[in-house]
């Protein structure tokens, strides 16, 4: 009995039969899946109508878990289709999901016992279970006139079918876009279903396109349905939560927000409570930042396509001269009495080098200073259309100004190159009596840099990385026009700086010997 409901119940048989995927209640994306399903059964296959139909999910919502895994299993145990193809972005994952399902039908004791299924050919990229095919491939492969047996592809289902990186691109947008319009669409019959389900990455993705076609049925799902009313809390929490000076800041917002529930959750509603209550998205948009996770959890990423950053929202510090002032400059935070020693920051630098020219790129310098707590603070950003020679005196300059706990330079490309020439350069200054000692690490970037630039936006936007107004004009444009700024040199600079500062030597505060003036940094 119980199998004969579970033919026409995919809720009730991935309940049955699969527990451990299914801990938490079903959410409404889940039950939209399994509508969604039903409605192909019911039809012999050769007389069935395909259908398209598409779902933009929130990452970590468990819809490949849904659309392929359990469903695909439904399919192959009920004998619903005849050759099945799953498409991702990479070969590995879809390849992994194959593998998934192999397990699933080996090693689940209930389904084995209920059902029987007959596994007659295993591959990497195949197994054919009770005479139906279900194949891994990734978007872009040739798929040109694949079969089974006299099956055409009865159901192709493409999950996360699009790069992180590559959707960034136009060309790669066009170029999958034309491969799902040519090759993907055209391998099947007028009995396949064609279901795309994924998170959109772009506004301009594939999967944004498809949501807007007539012939999809489509749908797209957000984490948090409705924000909360009432901003204001929520901002007097989030204050509390960044504030890096208080070791137990997690614990200290939880206390207000629990102090404040029911105000703070009026008009506040999620897509899956169970798994993730609205306090918890919350932490999560603080934590990654907004384009991340409107993006990620909300299917949005035009939310901050058009400008990341905002010099106007930056949080800012002054540097003023004071007589009166013998401890070294200070820096004051807004809102609090806590001063900070510019002495007691631990600095570092990063070149982002450029050949020099006219019309050429900027090099550039960025300074960061960290305090104890974990801020830091923009102190300066050089940036000029100079030759190698040059940027290699000025990295020395600058580190006779600031005394740099540590300073990089990319060794991508060419730049690699300028090892040698400051490595000569500082035993020059050595010689000469100069200030030499600049400790160099070299870095090498592995990860796009429009994503690494992107990073920058979580800690501005929590208060953690602050500005000197004084950094130029130009470096405030690149902010401002970026991710269509037509330089990003200031920003690339500021990015790897950021990053040596949060990963390199935290060391003692710096010898009263090297402090220079006696100044007073106040933000604001």
């Amino acid at each position: 009995m119980m199998k004969l409901r579970c033919e026409t119940d995919p809720e009730l048989f991935c309940r049955v039969f699969f527990p451990r995927h299914c801990r938490y209640p079903f959410s409404p994306l889940h039950r939209h899946l399994f509508r969604q399903y039903c409605r192909q059964q019911h039809q012999p296959l050769h007389e069935r109508e395909g259908r398209n139909y598409a779902v933009a999910a929130p990452r970590g919502y468990a819809k490949s878990t849904i659309a392929t895994l359990l469903l695909p299993i439904h399919d192959v145990v009920y004998r619903g289709e005849g050759y099945i193809v799953i498409v991702s972005a990479t070969l590995p994952q879809s390849v992994g999901k194959l593998k998934n399902i192999r397990a699933e039908l080996a090693e689940n004791r209930m389904l084995r016992e209920c059902f029987e299924p007959q596994i007659s050919r295993i591959t990497s990229r195949q197994i054919v279970v009770n005479d139906i095919a279900i194949e891994a491939f990734s978007v872009g492969t040739e798929l040109r006139g694949i079969t089974y047996r006299h099956w055409r592809p009865t159901k192709i289902v493409i999950d996360d079918g699009e790069d992180s990186d590559a959707v960034e691109s136009p060309e790669q947008r066009e170029k999958l876009t034309m491969w799902f319009n040519e090759v993907l669409e055209n391998i099947g019959n007028g009995y396949t279903n064609v279901i795309v389900v994924g998170t959109v990455l772009h506004s301009d993705s594939l999967l944004a396109n498809i949501l807007k076609r007539p012939d999809f049925q489509s749908r797209t799902f957000r984490a948090v349905e409705t924000f909360a009313e009432n901003t204001t809390l929520w901002e007097q929490w989030r204050a509390r939560f960044n504030d890096l000076s208080d070791p137990c800041r997690a614990e200290t917002a939880r206390s207000f927000f629990e102090l404040n529930r029911d105000t703070m959750l009026k008009g506040a509603r999620v897509l899956w409570p169970e798994k993730e209550d609205y306090y918890d998205l919350m932490c999560q948009l603080t934590t990654r930042g907004r384009k991340a996770f409107f993006k990620e959890k909300q299917n949005d990423p035009r939310h901050h396509e058009a400008q990341l950053f905002d010099p106007e929202t930056f949080r800012y510090f002054t540097l003023e001269q004071s007589s009166e002032q013998i401890a070294g400059e200070q820096i004051v935070q807004p809102g609090s009495s806590r001063q900070v020693s510019l002495d007691r920051l631990v600095r570092f630098g990063f070149l982002d080098s450029a050949l020099g020219g006219a019309g050429s790129d900027f090099a550039a310098v960025a300074t960061v200073g960290r305090d104890e707590h974990g801020y830091l603070y923009v102190l300066d950003v050089w940036m000029e259309r100079a030759s190698p020679t040059r940027q290699i005196e000025k990295i020395f300059d600058l580190h006779a100004l600031w005394n740099y706990r540590l300073f990089g330079f990319e060794a991508n490309c060419f730049q690699s190159l300028l090892a040698q020439p400051i490595e000569q350069e500082r035993q020059r200054r050595r010689k000469a009596g100069r200030p030499w000692d600049l400790p160099i690490e070299q870095v090498s970037h592995r990860e796009n840099k429009l994503r690494r630039i992107a990073s920058l936006e979580t800690l501005i936007a929590n208060g953690w990385l602050l500005f000197s107004p004084t950094l130029g004009e130009e470096f405030f444009q690149q902010c401002e026009q970026f991710p269509r700024a037509a330089h990003d040199d200031g920003l690339d600079a500021l990015e790897a700086a950021v990053s040596l500062a949060r990963t390199g030597a935290i060391g003692r505060p710096l010898p009263a010997s090297t402090r220079r003036s006696s100044r007073h940094l106040t933000s604001y």
